[in-house]
């Protein structure tokens, strides 16, 4: 009842206010300030129980996930949170390839997977944060920034970009710069927002979101450098990652224990990495209508059986020698090995 009236007595000033403003400016607990121009307002309505608006830090910007309010590790939009290497969960004072958890030495990179987004031991966002939020994918980038309006702005005497949704709800994102070396860098200048995949599974550049004076962009960077992320997480009852179909559609969740993806050199019989790594952040799904199963890894949806699944979810080509001496192209296979349980 408390909510009809709220809403009626908001309908009400709509419409009281249409003759003398132009803009209605909504003030949200995180400090934004949203504008929406009266004439493009249809109807209002308050979300129920379960909708974007009860994830706490959730910004709607009428795309295919919402976007956090702050940066991993800040409090307020215009802090610039904390300085991360990509694939790694922990803050320090130096970020150099030499003291980077990938680096194998001689110019050479461990592989974590090809998309960490949601797993926990790699996507800090994951790790500090919980399990609903996690670093953004390419795609999801993407969408923010040719989806999205960029314009420079200060707040609270920081520079940074206000990020305007097709639906009028704006976040804020602080020119931080990125941590190179031991020296923050481009403070006040530009943003560095890490993806969740690298350019290859061995590969140290890795993408991110970055401004600078051409405007906003997708490009890569050495994983080493320390620089912000900006998490993500998905829409209640919506898609999962873009891709998948979460709890709609006849869709529940089922448990599921599991491992990391890795992968396995049938030439060599090595698994990179070497032991395989116990992960929380498997989402397995069964269809209440159908029997169908599907397993969702960092944003994709895979078809699956009920109990113990291996599935290849990625190849890749290196080279190595065999027994004979001969160096050989092998491919290496892409698991994601896990058990699902009703």
């Amino acid at each position: 009842m408390v909510k009809i009236l709220t809403l009626f007595a908001a309908f009400t000033l709509l419409v009281v206010l249409a003759g003398y403003a132009q803009t209605i400016n909504v003030h949200t607990k995180d400090g934004m300030t949203i504008k929406y121009d009266i004439d493009n307002i249809d109807y209002l309505e308050f979300s129920p129980e379960g909708s974007a608006n009860d994830i706490e830090g959730a910004v709607d910007l009428g795309l295919s996930v919402l976007w956090g309010a702050c940066n991993v590790g800040a409090s307020q939009p215009e802090e610039f949170g904390n300085y991360y290497a990509w694939g790694e969960v922990e803050t320090k004072n130096y970020y150099h390839q030499y003291n980077y958890v990938r680096h194998a030495g001689d110019g050479y990179y461990n592989s974590i997977g090809t998309n960490i987004s949601g797993d926990a031991n790699f996507d800090a966002a994951t790790h500090i944060l919980g399990q609903t939020w996690r670093m953004p994918t390419n795609a999801e980038a993407r969408d923010l920034v040719e989806k999205c309006s960029w314009k420079k702005a200060i707040r609270n005497n920081v520079p940074g970009y206000t990020v305007t949704g097709s639906n009028g709800n704006q976040i804020f994102v602080p020119a931080a710069g990125a941590y190179i070396d031991g020296d923050t860098l481009s403070v006040g200048i530009g943003a560095n927002l890490w993806t969740s995949e690298p350019c290859g599974a061995y590969d140290v550049w890795c993408y991110r979101l970055y401004t600078n004076s051409e405007g906003v962009q997708i490009g890569t960077m050495f994983g080493f450098y320390g620089m912000n992320i900006r998490p993500v997480c998905n829409k209640p009852g919506g898609d999962i990652g873009g891709g998948g179909q979460g709890g709609g559609d006849g869709w529940v969740s089922v448990n599921a224990t599991g491992y990391a993806p890795y992968y396995y050199c049938p030439t060599t019989g090595t698994t990179t990495p070497s032991v395989k790594v116990a992960t929380s952040s498997i989402r397995a799904y069964r269809n209440s209508s159908t029997g169908a199963y599907k397993v969702n890894w960092a944003g994709t949806d895979y078809p699956c059986n009920s109990g113990y699944n291996k599935l290849t979810i990625g190849t890749q080509s290196h080279t190595a020698t065999n027994s004979y001496g001969n160096t050989v192209v092998c491919t290496d296979y892409y698991y994601l090995e896990f058990t699902i349980s009703n």
